[in-house]
Parts: structure tokens; C-alpha cells; sequence
């Protein structure tokens, strides 16, 4: 079972992390320069996380609560403090009342067309999005900036990374704190130290769980 964004993200303070992406990609090459790369696997998220200052006792918690993930065995949802709200409208507050859905979705499967938007809304390349498809999750980003028409609708925009098969047009889309379904790297939680009342320091690495 999935633990939702109340279980760790919105329960503790963190300090504001940038996603990357791990490729699984094959390379091979020629002398003169030429390059051939071959997908082996999709693209995962992954990003490094600590905690921000937590009274001791509070720290406690967070370790148990990480404890209870019995390392990569329980997924969990995760957001960045950096990436609440698009870029345009940093509250989100543009977004009141708003029903965004994925209204198509491009043969190539690297370009959508969203709908429910603000007319004149703006999305602007590297902002996050995701959406549930069945018991499934999808995080991603835009990868060209778009304003909404009079009738909320964008134009096609590229996306990051492309949408998976399961993915259909229909669903409702979150802009307002996107989150990645993600499991603890392996051996990579450190806990941190003390300094009086004080917890600082600790950390661990997220990697996307398909």
C-alpha cells in the first residue's frame, strides 16, 4: 500500500530538494564522433532529502516513521517544498476552483493537451505535474511553456518523460504540489545529530517507484 503525502511529506519540515533523473540507457559510439543511445528501462526521479532543524523529540518520530518503510518495501508519496505550484502562480492560488484533466494525448505519447485550465494561465517549462491512472502514479514535466485559450484548453505541449501505456486522457491532473511515488534508496537514510533540543542533519535518497 501506497503511504500518502501525509505520511512523510506534509508531517515533517524539509529542506527544499531539486528531482533528477536516473536513465537507464545503453551507449555505443564510433570514432568520428557518432553517438547511438538505446532505452533499456523508462526514466526513474530520484532526489536527495533532509530534514530541516526538528526538535529531538520530533526527529524520533521521523526516524520511526522511516523505520516502518522497512527500507524499499513500502512506497510512499513525496513532494518538494521547491515545486508547489506552477512557476506563473507561485500560491497556486490561480488554480482556486480549477478541474485541470488531461483532455489528449499526442500517438508519440510525449505531448499532451490539458483543459479545465484558467483562460490565460500560464505553464512554463520544468513546472511539475502528476495524475493517478488506476492504482498507478505519473510525474512529470512540462517541457515547453503554454497559456491556456479562452476555454482553459492548451495547445499541445512536450512533456517529461513520456506518458506510460496504462496513461489515458480523461484523468484529473494535480499542479499544486505534484508528488512522486518513491521508495528509500537502500542504505541511504542517515540520521542526524544532535545539538541540544535539536535534530540537524538527516537525510536520505529517493529514487520512483513504477
Amino acid at each position: 500500500m501506497v503511504r500518502p503525502l501525509s505520511y512523510l511529506s506534509d508531517r515533517f519540515r524539509w529542506l527544499p530538494f531539486k528531482w533528477d533523473i536516473q536513465r537507464n540507457d545503453e551507449y555505443s559510439g564510433t570514432g568520428d564522433g557518432r553517438v547511438w543511445q538505446a532505452k533499456l528501462a523508462p526514466e526513474l526521479w530520484r532526489a536527495t532529502v533532509g530534514h530541516a532543524q526538528l526538535l529531538n523529540t520530533v526527529a524520533e518520530e521521523l526516524d520511526g516513521a522511516i523505520r516502518a518503510l522497512r527500507g524499499a518495501e513500502v512506497p510512499f508519496m513525496m513532494a518538494s517544498p521547491l515545486f508547489c505550484a506552477p512557476k506563473s502562480d507561485p500560491t497556486g492560488a490561480g488554480l482556486e476552483g480549477a478541474n485541470v484533466t488531461l483532455l489528449s494525448i499526442s500517438a508519440s505519447r510525449a505531448a499532451v493537451v490539458l483543459a479545465g485550465l484558467p483562460a490565460g494561465y500560464k505553464l512554463t517549462t520544468g513546472d511539475k505535474f502528476s495524475f493517478a491512472y488506476g492504482e498507478r502514479f505519473y510525474f512529470g514535466e512540462i517541457s515547453e511553456t503554454a497559456v491556456a485559450a479562452i476555454d482553459g484548453t492548451t495547445s499541445q505541449i512536450a512533456i517529461f518523460p513520456n506518458l506510460p501505456a496504462g496513461a489515458a486522457a480523461g484523468v484529473a491532473v494535480t499542479l499544486i504540489k505534484p508528488a512522486c511515488k518513491v521508495v528509500i534508496v537502500p542504505g541511504s537514510y542517515k540520521v542526524g545529530e544532535i545539538s541540544g533540543r535539536f535534530t540537524r542533519g538527516g537525510s536520505f535518497q529517493i529514487i520512483q517507484k513504477k
